[in-house]
């Protein structure tokens, strides 16, 4: 276990900087004399500007980033913004990442390992996958499945971003269900998941427009570069040329049952549009206890659940 002061020293130089080394740099004098006027005009304008509001980043480093305390000297307005020069998607990865780890869906997993981005979102790809309940898995329509590879169609936004957890596919958005409705009711929408290394790839026809493939960072790619294996693009073969069924014809009533859902979330958005804006949980969600479409779940309560965006 790596102690503070390891990590400490571990940490890149740039990561050390505080906001006052900047005021520091700023000053152009030799004894730093202007550095107290541009403290206290700082602190007087952040606390005008977000004293009010400071319930409210506290609120938001709890409920999106999982903070649940900070230290007296660190300002919550100041760490929220820091946090946001990182990326608030790569710290929700990252958070989603620490809550399944601390849950033990990693049993033996050597943390030190890993060192990039991808490594994480195919770990927690891995772990969303497993979570899916089986009431949830009645919303797709699972075509394949072997000990590698699982194939589905999704027929219901929900079922979209659960099984494109991790992707940053429109069609698997949270707060933009448009996107997958217009896919889902057009053409043929494919999402290929590994179940071992937790790489995902979609696939979309519509007839007149031809196939495309997309990874999991929502780019569009080559067959050949996609790593699907010669089985799974017959079966991806076989999806297009035999049935050629919409998404939305796989399960009509579940597919109008979710659009009803979505847009009405999206009508009562617009009632509360002067309203403060709710945050959401990054927090990955409780998958066992989902629910199907049809019983009618307010779709706000979906939003609430699943957090933020999944697709950029």
């Amino acid at each position: 276990m790596a102690k503070i002061k390891e990590i400490t020293e571990m940490a890149p130089v740039s990561f050390k900087t505080s906001l006052l080394d900047v005021l520091m740099a700023l000053d152009p004098s030799k004894t730093k004399k202007y550095v107290p006027l541009m403290l206290r005009v700082l602190k007087n304008k952040i606390d005008a500007n977000d004293q009010p509001m400071h319930s409210d980043f506290i609120g938001e480093l709890r409920d999106y980033y999982g903070i649940t305390t900070l230290p007296d000297f660190i300002y919550p307005p100041v760490a929220h913004s820091l946090l946001q020069i990182v990326g608030s998607d790569i710290t929700k990865d990252l958070m989603t990442f620490v809550d399944s780890y601390e849950k033990g869906y990693f049993k033996g997993l050597d943390i030190t390992t890993i060192s990039n981005r991808k490594e994480l979102n195919n770990l927690n790809n891995l772990t969303a996958l497993s979570k899916i309940g089986k009431e949830m898995a009645k919303q797709v329509q699972k075509d394949f499945e072997d000990n590698e590879w699982l194939i589905v169609r999704p027929f219901s936004h929900e079922s979209s971003v659960k099984y494109g957890f991790g992707a940053k596919w429109c069609t698997a958005m949270v707060g933009n269900g448009d996107h997958f409705f217009r896919y889902s009711k057009n053409g043929i929408l494919i999402y290929c998941l590994n179940k071992v290394t937790g790489e995902k790839v979609a696939v979309f026809f519509e007839k007149g427009e031809g196939v495309s493939f997309w990874n999991a960072e929502d780019n569009r790619i080559d067959s050949m570069f996609s790593n699907l294996p010669s089985y799974i693009m017959d079966v991806i073969r076989g999806i297009i040329t035999e049935e050629q069924v919409t998404n939305r014809l796989l399960n009509p009533k579940v597919w109008e049952n979710s659009k009803k859902l979505w847009d009405k979330s999206q009508h009562k958005k617009m009632e509360i549009l002067e309203e403060p804006t709710v945050i959401r949980s990054a927090v990955e969600p409780d998958w066992e206890s989902a629910e199907l479409v049809d019983t009618e779940r307010d779709y706000t309560d979906f939003a609430m659940e699943y957090g933020p965006d999944t697709a950029g």
